[in-house]
């Protein structure tokens, strides 16, 4: 989560998002383009704002593309991202 300091640094206006400290290898975020040093802001036009919302999130969304709107270099931009896998019936 950002504080006030880290979210003036990277640009978050309304100081709410999560900073992305690492992407792995071969994972759904390094597949959307994620990378370190990107705050994500909204899932599906939602704020995010603490881990456990983003893993609500992802969750409620397994296997199905979301769109992420993500601050990097200061400038707002969105992203889609696969949620993991699908659930297995």
């Amino acid at each position: 989560m950002l504080g006030p300091q880290l979210a003036n640094f990277f640009g978050v206006h309304d100081g709410q998002g999560l900073l992305i400290k690492r992407v792995d290898d071969n994972s759904p975020a390094a597949a959307a383009g994620l990378r370190a040093g990107d705050v994500i802001t909204r899932v599906n036009g939602e704020n995010v704002a603490t881990t456990s919302q983003w893993v609500h999130d992802i969750h409620a969304n397994r296997g199905k593309q979301i769109q992420l709107t993500v601050i990097r270099d200061k400038h707002e931009g969105s992203v889609s991202m696969m949620a993991g896998r699908p659930r297995k019936s």
